[in-house]
């Protein structure tokens, strides 16, 4: 049921108002998310290189979380909102726990196209990872994509007309992390 609503973003402003446990969830989510895209991703230089990548992929994601929560808490201050460090920091997971969650559910397409690609030894090596770094970057891209609207629509749902101001300085400060 969280991961539907997490999902549809639909009805989540009490996501921000009672915690009752959705930190942790999203924090969870994010780690399993992210860790197995991480290992598909680094699967392809060596198994051992995708285990790195598990373990690295979901820190970077949640250390960015934690550190744009930060910022964008002190911006909503500015821009009198009424969310807090924590609501600012609840939203921030949501939103990168569906990334994880899209993340997730690509890994079996991206670990087709690996298998299929050309090994590292293979003469083709140079257009296979070029291949494979292009399906890597529109995955992401798309996964981020979709993760910033559901973060519009429950901004949306709590702050009301000025969901587009604050969402496009929360983006703005990410580029800067």
């Amino acid at each position: 049921i969280l991961i539907r609503a997490l999902c549809r973003a639909q009805n989540l402003r009490h996501w921000l108002i009672s915690d009752s446990g959705k930190l942790l969830f999203c924090i969870t989510i994010i780690i399993i998310g992210s860790a197995i895209y991480g290992l598909i991703l680094g699967s392809w230089r060596s198994p051992l290189q995708g285990v790195f990548v598990a373990i690295k992929f979901p820190l970077l994601l949640l250390l960015t979380a934690f550190g744009t929560s930060l910022i964008n808490s002190m911006l909503a201050q500015l821009l009198k909102t009424k969310l807090t460090f924590k609501q600012s920091l609840l939203a921030v997971l949501m939103s990168f726990a569906l990334l994880a969650l899209i993340l997730a559910a690509f890994t079996p397409l991206i670990g087709f196209l690996l298998f299929h690609l050309p090994p590292m030894s293979s003469k083709y090596q140079q257009q296979a990872h070029r291949i494979f770094l292009l399906a890597n970057v529109v995955v992401i891209a798309f996964s981020g994509t979709i993760a910033n609207l559901q973060l519009y629509n429950l901004l949306k749902q709590f702050c009301g007309m000025i969901a587009g101001q604050i969402l496009k300085i929360w983006l703005i400060i990410n580029l800067f992390l």
